[in-house]
């Protein structure tokens, strides 16, 4: 199937130019870990929330849906 303008843009600005499902998920995760990590450094609340995630942990994404990074109200 032919990509999409918007696509090409897309894989050129997130997975240097490889057009994989692998290169495309690698950039994802590696901007989720990322974001954690700043959340993580930035703020209190969520250090406190996020103390049990161990980011080196977590390899694939697969790995991260079994995180648990939400949290029933009053913890």
């Amino acid at each position: 199937m032919k990509r999409t303008p918007l696509e090409n843009f897309i894989v050129e600005r997130s997975c240097k130019g490889e057009g994989t499902r692998e290169a495309l998920e690698e950039y994802q995760l590696t901007r989720i870990k990322d974001t954690l990590s700043y959340a993580k450094s930035r703020s209190r609340f969520y250090a406190q929330r996020l103390e049990s995630i161990d980011l080196s942990e977590i390899r694939t994404l697969a790995g991260f849906r079994q995180k648990t990074l939400t949290f029933p109200p009053g913890i």
